[in-house]
């Protein structure tokens, strides 16, 4: 039925509507591959997305819906910066901010 649908498709449409050009994604490919893009462009009613797979590659679009399908059934999974990198990136910038010693060294 409808509902359940709706239910289902919360969580995954609330990733499509969180999604902002320059975010890293992964769709899974039939073949067990996985395909890393760049979300490239989004139109203005957030109807359609192009994605580009790299600087020689070719660049996809999806629409909105086919990309709720996708976070649903699992076969697209956002690359998050809170990964390692992005977690060693943060910690090194909030030992920045609180490290006195550089602010000190200006004094």
């Amino acid at each position: 039925g409808e509902g359940a649908a709706v239910e289902d498709g919360d969580e995954a449409a609330a990733r499509v509507d969180d999604l902002e050009r320059g975010m890293r994604l992964e769709f899974a490919e039939p073949d067990g591959s996985v395909r890393k893009v760049k979300l490239a462009w989004v139109s203005p009613r957030r109807t359609l997305f192009i994605f580009s797979t790299g600087p020689r590659q070719e660049a996809f679009s999806l629409p909105a819906e086919k990309l709720v399908e996708a976070f649903r059934s699992g076969s697209v999974t956002l690359v998050a910066m809170e990964g390692v990198v992005g977690r060693v990136l943060t910690e090194a910038l909030r030992e920045a901010v609180n490290d006195p010693a550089p602010l000190s060294a200006l004094a």
